[in-house]
């Protein structure tokens, strides 16, 4: 039979799409270890002494360290394995109630699968430097113990953020929209347009918004998501039971929060989309 003589251009339209294919497959695969690659963990040294809590109640803390990023999705990924791997309850807290069960939080898979990609989750790009969410106190609190470290108190939490001198914000004593990634710029929040403030609508890299830095250099306190701490108070409506205290802004809050500002849980199981953690200990870390 007679051979097929294809014509030139349709031959170089082809090697020019084969071309742009595996430059494009290159583009993904380098962004998708970059996702996996970069180190965002790392510890602060807060020195011993006194500082301003809370009204202005002047209180002195022994020296400690403290997490530089809140603990993200990649780090919280290997906890899990790490779980899976062994005895699935020996960083469990002893009063973990016995119908939890493991520590996978709620739609992981999904949000595992977009951040190792750098894909869009409930219209938020997330990589494995986002901040973990969906975790309650329990699991922060065996994550923690995982990584040899524990929950800040809420104390350490606010000395990290206040410095010695007090200061309502992390860079100083005026909310600023465009400093943490906070809710001026929410999807939900009536005339705003989403990340048109600080750049981004709902969850960001833990290292994202530079602005976000107390005195000592932690990154983090004011946005992003709250954090979870290691201290108790009684609940509002129920004085003789105990819950555990959040700290911190987070994307859904209109504007920055004052930094002294104490948030309840309504127990220890409670989780949400904009609470995550970050770890404390009170002996240089590890290399």
């Amino acid at each position: 039979g007679r051979k097929r003589v294809w014509p030139a251009a349709v031959v170089v339209l082809a090697l020019v799409a084969g071309t742009v294919a595996a430059v494009m497959h290159f583009q993904k695969r380098k962004q998708q270890q970059q996702f996996a690659s970069r180190d965002v963990s790392g510890m602060v040294k807060i020195p011993a002494g006194e500082f301003l809590f809370g009204d202005g109640r002047r209180l002195s803390l022994a020296e400690f360290w403290i997490d530089r990023h809140e603990v993200t999705i990649g780090t919280y990924g290997a906890f899990l394995e790490a779980v899976a791997a062994g005895d699935p309850k020996r960083f469990d807290h002893k009063d973990q109630p016995v119908a939890k069960v493991g520590h996978e939080p709620k739609d992981w898979q999904g949000i595992l699968e977009a951040a190792r990609a750098g894909q869009p989750w409930h219209g938020a790009v997330l990589t494995l430097q986002s901040p973990v969410f969906h975790v309650d106190w329990w699991d922060a609190w065996a994550c923690a113990r995982w990584l040899g470290r524990r929950l800040p108190t809420e104390q350490e939490w606010e000395r990290a953020a206040r410095g010695t001198d007090g200061r309502l914000y992390p860079w100083g004593e005026k909310p600023d929209p465009a400093l943490a990634n906070t809710g001026a710029d929410y999807p939900g929040t009536s005339g705003a347009m989403p990340g048109g403030s600080d750049g981004h609508a709902l969850w960001c890299d833990v290292d994202a918004v530079e602005g976000d830095l107390s005195p000592d250099g932690v990154h983090g306190l004011a946005g992003n998501v709250a954090e979870w701490t290691d201290s108790w108070a009684p609940h509002p409506e129920l004085p003789d039971e105990q819950v555990p205290v959040f700290r911190g802004g987070d994307f859904r809050q209109p504007k920055a929060v004052p930094m002294n500002t104490p948030w309840l849980a309504d127990d220890a199981s409670y989780a949400q989309a904009f609470l995550g953690f970050r770890t404390a200990t009170s002996v240089p870390p590890s290399p």
